[in-house]
């Protein structure tokens, strides 16, 4: 299986090389909006689109289906695991996983903190739920932040996910962290 998917991976220009192998720090799904930025896509001379369609057309991603908590309909992709195995090799193997966590976490960072704005608003709601689609890639940043020292960034995640784990119930997990 893994000589396969190296086989794809090879097929790839530099570019696309690089955007796939950064989706490894996706737990879960992710929308066209999130890997943007977090693959940095726009310094690969990337559209989004592009590369994500081509990797869906090599089987390489898949689109994920509709998830009733789904605050909007884009679609979303994800990583079967064994892909997210391979790219996660890569990724370290070129050095980037520094980098491409830094921008997952700038993402989910603000995410959290627009969400914790609507905790009085009429938005709650939707705010809440685009939290949750989000939330095991939230969980691994804030495990990979404890791992790392960054206490800042466990901090703020905890202080603005506070409204979410009350009204997710989730206050368990709240007190473990």
């Amino acid at each position: 299986m893994r000589a396969a998917i190296a086989s794809s991976y090879e097929m790839l220009d530099d570019a696309h090389r690089a955007f796939f192998r950064r989706l490894a720090v996706f737990s879960d799904r992710w929308t066209l909006d999130m890997v943007a930025m977090v693959t940095d896509s726009a310094a690969l001379g990337l559209e989004p689109i592009e590369p994500v369609e081509q990797l869906v057309d090599m089987g390489l991603v898949r689109v994920s289906p509709a998830r009733p908590n789904d605050p909007d309909p884009e679609p979303r992709f994800n990583l079967l695991h064994v892909m997210r195995e391979f790219a996660t090799e890569e990724l370290t193997t070129h050095e980037e996983h520094a980098a491409t966590m830094q921008r997952l976490r700038e993402w989910y960072m603000r995410l959290v903190s627009q969400a914790a704005q609507q905790a009085g608003s009429d938005e709650v709601i939707r705010w809440m739920d685009e939290v949750e689609v989000g939330y095991l890639d939230l969980r691994n940043l804030i495990r990979y932040a404890l791992d790392r020292g960054d206490v800042i960034t466990v901090w703020v995640m905890i202080a603005q996910l506070n409204t979410f784990w009350l009204l997710r119930g989730f206050r368990g997990e709240a007190m473990d962290w």
